[in-house]
């Protein structure tokens, strides 16, 4: 059960992180990309590792499981805090959570440098060890000189403290990068525009297919949709640092530039007393397929940006 709420906390959190509002704005996020994606990988291992922490009592095989157990809260504990460097979330400190630092202080002690502790803070150096008869148990004493002095180490409780740290921090974590995202599109004034532009296709199909020979409104027309495309183009290139980057809408950019390029060109040389030119229609319902296809994008954009706005009048 517990290891189902991590695994829901990290499923929602690699969905945030590869929405195209993140994953195409890496650098101006200030994200360390490679280092939130180890840490996310590690965070779900480790997990892994410390649910299946067993209880068995042959002495030599429980002490590895012991180093192993804190040993990989450790590498949990470090996941978590790279994770929070790695998409810039620099308000979150995991030391803050004291089940995290008293855990923390428990795995150096006795199972990271239990032979020389060397506390920074305190300019001390302190000595540590394990009781090798409670090692079988769940409840471990562990010693520490100079002026010796016992401890006594509660192992499923360590765990169920450092659980609930992982999941108050996850959801910090995951709380935090949605609304940097909402922060993100509320800094745009205005959605991006979806028209289906139907008036000037009507244009453009009455001139290709031969119905009127003057093409001024046709090529008129042309403009205008040429015009509607780059400020769509413009306006992803505003909220995405790398819009080629950002799934197939730029495919469909492109698809439609080179059909009004073509369009224009045949439309320049097009001599009006002779055959006109079959492919042009094609290239009309293609400019008109990839039209619909980027609206489709802008208007999920335009869902996030109201949304995003929303949020921000309440």
């Amino acid at each position: 059960m517990k290891n189902k709420i991590i695994d829901q906390y990290m499923h929602t959190l690699r969905s945030t992180v590869n929405e195209a509002i993140f994953i195409n704005n890496i650098k101006r996020h200030k994200f360390v990309w490679d280092m939130a994606i180890a840490s996310i990988d590690t965070i779900e291992d480790t997990q892994l590792a410390i649910e299946s922490f067993s209880n068995t009592k042959f002495i030599g095989k429980r002490y590895l499981e012991v180093y192993g157990l804190f040993q990989a809260i450790f590498l949990e504990q470090d996941a978590l805090v790279n994770l929070a460097k790695g998409l810039n979330l620099d308000t979150i400190n995991i030391w803050s959570n004291k089940e995290s630092a008293d855990i923390r202080a428990i795995r150096n002690k006795y199972f990271g440098h239990p032979t020389k502790n060397d506390h920074k803070k305190q300019s001390e150096i302190t000595y540590h060890g394990v009781a090798r008869m409670t090692i079988d148990s769940d409840s471990i004493t562990g010693w520490t000189y100079p002026n010796f002095k016992t401890e006594v180490i509660n192992i499923p409780k360590v765990i169920d403290d450092h659980y609930k740290s992982v999941k108050t921090i996850l959801k910090q974590i995951n709380d935090q990068l949605i609304q940097k995202g909402d922060d993100y599109m509320s800094s745009f004034n205005v959605p991006l525009s979806v028209n289906q532009h139907d008036y000037e296709f009507q244009k453009i199909y009455l001139w290709i297919t031969g119905s009127r020979n003057d093409g001024i409104m046709a090529k008129g027309s042309l403009k205008v949709l040429s015009e509607a495309i780059q400020k769509v183009k413009t306006g992803l290139g505003d909220r995405y640092e790398n819009t080629d980057s950002f799934g197939l809408v730029m495919r469909d950019i492109k698809k439609a530039e080179y059909c009004l390029a073509y369009l224009s060109k045949m439309m320049d040389e097009s001599n009006h007393d002779s055959e006109l030119d079959f492919n042009g229609e094609v290239h009309v319902d293609s400019l008109k397929q990839s039209i619909e296809e980027i609206n489709v994008v802008c208007s999920e954009i335009n869902d996030d940006f109201l949304k995003s706005q929303n949020k921000t009048t309440k």
